[in-house]
């Protein structure tokens, strides 16, 4: 085999490993926000019990709270900190004690068991911000 020949098939293995490479890194590239946190998205349903539920779908990153992902939808909202964190009091325009119910979210079909800023979510968790009557 000439010279010439085995520096194109050089050159085209060169060639074609450049190209797989950039496929590879392209592929695996997480997108990230200005700090460095990964981004994903998670889905947010906010059921006000008079019309039918509303689904969003919110980018987080991965320090994100319900209340981070509640604050980056649509939903216009009301709230009031306390000691033991923030209280959810409306969801656009639909006020707690209304009907003697209330906001009271879900995080994976599962009641919230800490306030909604101080509970953390992560990638395909879904939640729900149900307006009903108080269980307790």
């Amino acid at each position: 085999m000439d010279l010439r020949k085995l520096l194109i098939i050089i050159l085209i293995g060169c060639t074609l490993l450049a190209v797989l490479l950039v496929f590879f890194n392209k592929s695996h590239d997480v997108p990230k926000d200005q700090t460095g946190s990964v981004i994903s998205q998670i889905e947010l349903v906010v059921d006000d019990s008079y019309q039918k539920p509303v689904k969003y779908l919110i980018d987080i990153e991965s320090t994100a709270t319900v209340f981070d992902v509640l604050k980056r939808s649509p939903v216009s909202l009301e709230t009031k900190e306390y000691t033991f964190g923030l209280l959810v009091k409306a969801l656009n325009g639909v006020t707690n004690g209304q009907d003697n119910k209330y906001w009271i979210y879900y995080l994976n079909d599962q009641l919230g068991q800490t306030s909604a800023d101080s509970q953390k979510v992560k990638a395909s968790d879904r939640i729900l911000w149900r307006f009903e009557k108080n269980k307790f």
